[in-house]
């Protein structure tokens, strides 16, 4: 039985293999600004679904920043 991720999960996910330069991506493809993705990250605007979607789509792949030798 798969499960889904509710969307505070997938930004948890996303916040944990962010990278440099992924919430100008992040702005890019969805049509957020950038500020607003910020303020969703730090939790101080409610997430949109297809934000949320497009965080966990464009990280899933990811290791985790703990799991990167660096």
């Amino acid at each position: 039985m798969r499960r889904r991720l509710n969307r505070g999960a997938k930004v948890g996910f996303f916040k944990n293999r962010q990278r440099i330069g992924d919430q100008k991506r992040l702005a890019e493809v969805t049509g957020y600004s950038e500020s607003h993705i910020s303020n969703v990250l730090n939790y101080r605007r409610r997430i949109p679904q297809s934000l949320a979607n497009a965080m966990y789509r464009m990280t899933y792949r990811r290791l985790r920043n703990s799991e990167l030798a660096y």
